[in-house]
C-alpha cells in the first residue's frame, strides 16, 4: 500500500521486527510511528504516539533478544520502551550520529544494557570534548563511560557487546592497558578490547600479532 517504511530492528531469533512506518496499519497514528510485530503470534503493537504537529522523528531502533526492551530516537533523545510497563520513557540522552543510526548502538539480550556513542558528558571525568563510548544499566539507571579519554578520536565501530551486558568488544588507538603496545603509538596503532563489567577493566585482545 501507500507511505513509506524505514528504521528496521529484528530480535537475534527472528521473533520480533521492530519498524517505523507512516502507513497507520492499526489506524491510530498520525505521524511516521514505531511498531512492534510478533512473527509467532502474528501481532503488531504499536510503540510510539507522535503528534502531527510539530513533527517529530523516530529512528534507529534496537529490539532485545527477547522481545522486551526497544531503544530508539525521538528526535534528538533516546527512548525506551518496555514491555511490562508498556510506556515509552526518555532517558535524557542523545546517541550521536549525523542522523541517528542502530549502529551506534547495541543492547544485551534482555534488554538490561545498552551500550551507546554520544557527544554529551555524562559523567563528571568526561572532560576529553569529544564523542565517547558508554554502557547504560536500566535496572540502576546508572552510565558508564567505556572509552579512554581519547575519546571517540581513539574508538571505532563496530562495537559488539555479549548476550548478558558484561563484556564489549571494541577497536581503539587509546592506550588502555599496561604494559607495551607493539602496533606504535596510540595515533597509529588500532587493537581490540574487551571491557568487562563485573571488574571495570580493559583487556587487550590484539598487539601487533594479527
Amino acid at each position: 500500500g501507500g507511505g513509506s517504511y524505514g528504521s528496521l530492528s529484528v530480535s537475534g531469533d527472528g521473533r520480533y521486527l521492530a519498524f517505523r512506518t507512516s502507513t497507520d496499519p492499526l489506524g491510530t497514528s498520525v505521524a511516521n510511528d514505531l511498531y512492534l510485530y510478533d512473527r509467532v503470534a502474528d501481532s503488531l503493537q504499536q510503540i510510539t504516539q507522535l503528534a502531527a504537529n510539530p513533527p517529530s522523528t523516530v529512528s534507529a531502533p534496537v529490539v532485545s533478544d527477547d522481545g522486551s526492551t526497544i531503544y530508539f530516537t525521538i528526535d534528538d533523545t533516546e527512548h525506551l520502551w518496555r514491555r511490562s510497563s508498556g510506556v515509552v520513557e526518555s532517558l535524557g540522552f542523545s546517541v550521536s550520529e549525523p542522523h541517528p543510526a542502530a549502529a551506534s548502538k547495541a543492547v544485551s539480550a534482555g534488554g538490561r544494557f545498552l551500550t551507546f556513542l554520544t557527544d554529551e558528558s555524562l559523567v563528571v571525568d568526561d572532560t576529553n570534548g569529544v564523542r565517547d563510548l558508554y554502557t547504560w544499566d536500566r535496572n540502576t539507571d546508572t552510565v558508564t563511560r567505556i572509552s579512554g579519554d581519547g575519546g571517540l578520536a581513539f574508538i571505532f565501530r563496530p562495537f559488539a557487546v555479549t548476550a548478558d551486558g558484561q563484556t564489549i568488544a571494541f577497536v581503539s588507538r587509546d592506550a588502555l592497558t599496561s604494559g607495551p603496545d607493539f602496533n606504535g603509538t596510540r595515533n597509529t596503532g588500532h587493537d581490540l578490547f574487551l571491557w568487562h563489567r563485573e571488574t571495570a577493566t580493559y583487556e587487550r585482545v590484539t598487539n601487533g600479532t594479527f
